[in-house]
């Protein structure tokens, strides 16, 4: 079976995942072992509460369905933060796992009215709020499951509303509360999503164009990939007649000599003042 979408959240409670399925009218595609409701455009995929589900949530709909080029994947619902107001979103640009500290980097996009912040996650539910990151129980098993999964982390997001702090912890948290927050930040999720697509569509036209040549020759890390494609795109900006290939790039040993030789090339080319 094939992902016709190209993306698919993964959320915790039905709670989260109904304000979605209503507006999208998405239909029922699975519901053993996972919930799984899906249009052409998008799926979302209930997981259960805590990091394991939601690996193993992640884990079976890879394996199940065929994924296409460039997929993105979300880990959407809500988080608790000691200060910041309850209905605040979030895009999350670290996750940490509390129980033994392993650390991931979902891809970023900054989004108006949203701030930016690390989580971690937890096994338990927080009640005392003693870092100033954001909490939840299931990011985590998302990154672990996308990194053993080999899914590029330019592809895998994390995005959360906050449901709760110190002035009214997560034991207030209702369904209507939760279906609330969700159907408020439609439009900041929508915006997400299509600002993923756009970017995985580019980090796709780029390596069918340039990178594979590149790629074959020199290691690049997912951050260097970025880092080559925007300086590609602003050397063909400032210069239009010579090609990427013309870069005198056999000198370079490593990605990073590429770099740093694109860089110096842009310096060249910028205008003195």
């Amino acid at each position: 079976m094939e992902l016709t979408g190209t993306t698919t959240l993964l959320v915790a409670l039905k709670a989260e995942a109904q304000p979605l399925i209503d507006h999208y009218k998405l239909k029922s595609a699975q519901q053993h072992p996972f919930p799984i409701y899906a249009n052409e455009q998008l799926k979302i995929v209930i997981t259960g509460i805590g990091k394991c589900s939601s690996a193993a949530a992640l884990a079976h709909t890879a394996a199940f369905f065929s994924i296409l080029p460039n997929h993105i994947w979300i880990n959407f619902g809500i988080a608790g933060h000691k200060d910041h107001a309850i209905g605040t979103a979030a895009s999350v640009s670290k996750v940490i796992s509390k129980s033994n500290q392993q650390t991931w980097y979902p891809n970023l996009i900054k989004l108006p009215n949203t701030l930016v912040k690390p989580l971690t996650t937890y096994d338990t539910v927080v009640d005392d709020y003693v870092d100033d990151t954001l909490c939840d129980m299931e990011a985590a098993g998302f990154m672990s499951a996308g990194s053993s999964l080999h899914i590029k982390s330019e592809c895998l997001f994390v995005f959360k509303i906050i449901s709760d702090n110190k002035l009214a912890n997560a034991k207030n948290i209702t369904k209507n509360l939760v279906a609330g927050l969700v159907k408020a930040h439609i439009p900041t999720l929508e915006a997400l999503i299509k600002k993923a697509e756009m970017r995985a569509q580019d980090a796709r036209n780029f390596e069918l164009e340039i990178g594979s040549e590149l790629f074959e020759k020199w290691h690049f890390s997912q951050t260097q990939k970025s880092q080559l494609r925007e300086g590609i795109r602003r050397f063909r900006a400032l210069d239009k007649q010579t090609l990427w290939q013309d870069m005198e790039l056999d000198n370079c040993a490593t990605a990073k000599d590429v770099i740093e030789n694109l860089n110096r090339r842009l310096q060249k080319l910028l205008p003195k003042f």
